[in-house]
């Protein structure tokens, strides 16, 4: 047993129907009184709270700071009497920020000074390790591409017959283990408005874990503060400003949801307040209706809100046919895995036009050619965004085609409705070079390979916002030495995760952290498409697609020798 275990009393928790308590088991074996880490009912896992030792006068200074940073683990899990202050000066209170980036540490190791005496009236001890991650104070998870190694010096003092306390720090900041954060935290969906009202919008984040609230009630809390920056303005939220959540229980046949607050319900888009409640706590209620409560009372005074389960459960389309483009045609699958057609002329282009692009309502087409942006409607091509070296084309959820220019960093957006066309900045692009970009089906969060001024890939994600696209953040970036090559990128139909094609291999990549996982080793591929269960892989001249049984590709279609093929599935 590490010794920073042992400063620590583990809490064991037991669920049971209705309830889960906490027997305190104290490492010394002295007892103690059993506490509740949880409400405990079935809308939350047990949590297991851990109480922190406080500093012992016979404790040497590698032992105080072991404790310290345990203390620090459990900080918000306390009330107002912190552990963590009984290991500090008054000096060293002032200092540390409790607030604000979160700095995640695979592993944390207190080494003291070598030189140090035992009796020392002032000492150091280094924390070392490497930090993988940063979580931000609005739940965003940042993971680090490459492991960060971190040296923190910290200065201790003895105090009387109290021993050693820290009396200051270089970092003044929470630092927390991955254990910790796997304890302290849940990864969390909350749903969002898009800025049309048409659509849910997850927002990913850390959601910790409240020692006073059951893990349903923290969802609802953290949805009540509006979204992360990952979003910002890119989305809307139909709840009550400044209300707050009183309970999320479970009551009978039902969920109810208590919003406190002095709003007036009748002024809000209960709609799109519905929806936001349903899928957020969806893998609470669990196929329950659920009915939101205004100050304990029904929503509407004389009648009640209630959230059906048939609105949040709804499926997710993913039975689409495949297509693909070869020398200019356009091929469908009659069913899927079955023979393909061909649909409509070819493009004019012939095997010059590339990058195939189907809508989401699949009545139109887009290819690239070196002149622009070409569209199939009613089997005719036309050239909708006439200019030279622009991004593959791809369709928007709101049924608009964009594409990118990189001389002017710029998105460029044409929409086949009104027949107009747009220019959405990117500021923040500016200087960089974009490879690749695809939307999510929510139709606000968008992917994108980059390239920085020395050609070193990323895989970024970011938002869509009615003025810009922006709010972006690094996920993976190229290796400096040897690097695998970003050639195309694909969202999963969750949303909460992508998939990277590189020259060797397809991975899978978190939008909420943990380093991209290898899926299927791949060569010679440069397009992939993805629908559901389904992930198709464009070579030089064929497509292959994933069986799922094996995890193996199979081929799918066999096109001609020289001629690259591209395969889509519908935006």
């Amino acid at each position: 047993m590490s010794k920073r275990l042992a400063t620590l009393v583990v809490a064991a928790c037991v669920a049971s129907t209705g309830a889960s308590g906490c027997s305190v088991i104290s490492l010394s074996s002295a007892p103690t009184a059993p506490v509740l880490s949880d409400h405990g009912d079935t809308l939350g896992e047990p949590f297991h709270q851990l109480i922190p030792s406080a500093p012992q006068p016979t404790w040497d200074s590698k032992q105080v700071v072991e404790g310290m940073q345990a203390a620090m683990a459990v900080f918000d899990d306390e009330g107002i009497d912190k552990t963590l202050w009984k290991y500090l000066t008054a000096d060293a209170r002032q200092e540390w920020k409790p607030d604000g980036s979160i700095a995640v540490l695979d592993w944390v190791k207190a080494v003291p000074d070598p030189e140090a005496k035992p009796n020392d009236a002032e000492t150091t001890v280094t924390l070392t390790g490497n930090q993988i991650a940063e979580i931000k104070p609005d739940g965003r998870s940042v993971q680090l591409t490459d492991p960060l190694p971190v040296s923190h010096r910290i200065t201790l003092k003895r105090v009387g017959q109290e021993g050693y306390r820290v009396s200051g720090f270089d970092h003044p900041r929470m630092l927390l283990t991955a254990a910790d954060v796997e304890r302290s935290y849940k990864n969390a969906r909350l749903f969002y408005v898009s800025p049309d009202g048409s659509r849910m919008v997850g927002d990913l984040v850390k959601v910790r874990r409240e020692v006073d609230q059951n893990l349903a009630e923290s969802y609802v809390s953290r949805l009540l503060k509006g979204p992360s920056d990952a979003l910002g303005k890119a989305v809307n939220s139909s709840l009550p400003v400044g209300a707050k959540v009183g309970y999320v229980e479970l009551r009978g046949d039902r969920v109810a949801v208590n919003l406190v607050g002095g709003f007036s319900p009748g002024t809000l888009r209960t709609s799109e307040l519905s929806d936001q409640l349903g899928f957020t706590l969806k893998e609470f209620a669990r196929g329950l209706d659920i009915e939101v409560l205004h100050n304990g009372e029904p929503f509407f005074g004389s009648a009640s809100l209630v959230i059906r389960a048939a609105e949040y459960n709804a499926p997710q389309s993913s039975n689409w046919p495949a297509y693909y483009l070869s020398a200019g045609q356009v091929y469908q699958e009659s069913e899927p895995g079955k023979d393909f057609h061909a649909i409509g002329e070819p493009a004019p282009q012939g095997a010059a036009a590339s990058d195939l692009a189907i809508s989401p309502d699949r009545q139109h087409f887009a290819v690239r050619a070196s002149d622009g942006i070409w569209m199939q409607e009613n089997g005719t091509w036309r050239p909708v965004i006439p200019q030279a070296d622009l991004r593959a084309p791809v369709w928007r959820s709101d049924g608009t085609l964009w594409t990118y220019d990189n001389a002017r960093s710029l998105f460029l957006r044409f929409d086949p409705v009104s027949q107009q066309r747009q220019e959405i900045p990117a500021p923040l692009l500016k200087g960089a070079t974009v490879d690749k970009f695809a939307f999510a089906r929510d139709g606000v969060r968008v992917a994108l390979i980059v390239r920085d001024v020395v050609g070193r890939q990323s895989l970024q994600v970011g938002a869509v916002s009615p003025l810009e696209v922006g709010n972006f953040q690094k996920l993976d970036e190229a290796k400096e030495k040897d690097p695998e090559e970003f050639r195309d990128i694909a969202w999963e139909i969750g949303g909460e995760s992508l998939f990277l094609l590189t020259d060797a291999v397809i991975y899978r990549v978190s939008l909420i952290g943990g380093s991209p996982k290898p899926e299927i080793q791949v060569k010679n591929a440069d397009f992939i498409a993805v629908q559901g269960p389904r992930l198709l892989v464009g070579s030089k001249n064929s497509v292959l697609t994933l069986n799922v049984s094996n995890q193996k590709l199979d081929n799918l279609v066999d096109g001609q020798e020289t001629l690259p093929i591209y395969p889509a599935f519908p935006a």
